[in-house]
């Protein structure tokens, strides 16, 4: 195999790691372009556990369909984003269509990454309150909590109930009563 003419040296890992090269996620908030670099190997297994309990326990008996990155969320014509998983009930099917979810999904779940919280927590939370998303959960992987958010203020952008979740509880949601997801498992230590 023969190299470019037009590299100048082999490239290395660090190569992708420079920010000019290295790999990006891309949201259109509010008419503006937001860049993010690709989560941790931590921040995906984590999002794995999540979406295998909630195919589990919403897709497969029917309740819902769960979306993960990177599936567009449109919450508005200036507002693109691409949760890292999103769930919408079956009898709300006619919002997604084959390019993404046209609407607010019944449930977004955001993994906050040291680059991400700041964005998760606030940009994110009053974006999602805004459009009318009944519930959002920011998953926290250092500190094994998740905050479950839920009656959504859309006027003032914020959420009227916050309840935080810890490692040895179990998640339940507002949206979808019958889920019971263990956090144990879903923190688990490699």
């Amino acid at each position: 195999m023969k190299s470019s003419p037009l590299a100048s040296a082999p490239l290395n890992r660090q190569a992708l790691l420079t920010p000019a090269e290295s790999p990006q996620r891309y949201e259109v908030i509010n008419g503006q372009l937001e860049v993010s670099s690709i989560p941790s190997t931590i921040h995906q297994l984590i999002c794995r556990r999540l979406l295998y309990r909630l195919m589990k326990e919403l897709e497969e008996l029917g309740t819902a369909y769960v979306f993960h990155a990177p599936t567009e969320v449109m919450l508005n014509a200036s507002t693109s984003v691409f949760p890292d998983l999103a769930v919408v009930r079956c009898s709300r099917h006619q919002i997604i269509s084959h390019q993404a979810i046209e609407g607010c999904p019944d449930l977004i779940i955001e993994v906050t990454s040291p680059n991400s919280e700041k964005r998760d927590l606030t940009l994110k939370r009053y974006l999602y309150a805004q459009a009318g998303v009944p519930e959002y959960w920011i998953v926290h992987p250092r500190k094994c909590v998740i905050n479950r958010m839920h009656d959504a203020v859309p006027e003032q952008g914020q959420y009227a109930t916050r309840t935080p979740v810890h490692v040895h509880e179990a998640i339940h949601s507002t949206e979808f009563p019958d889920l019971s997801i263990p956090l144990e498992g879903i923190f688990r230590p490699l």
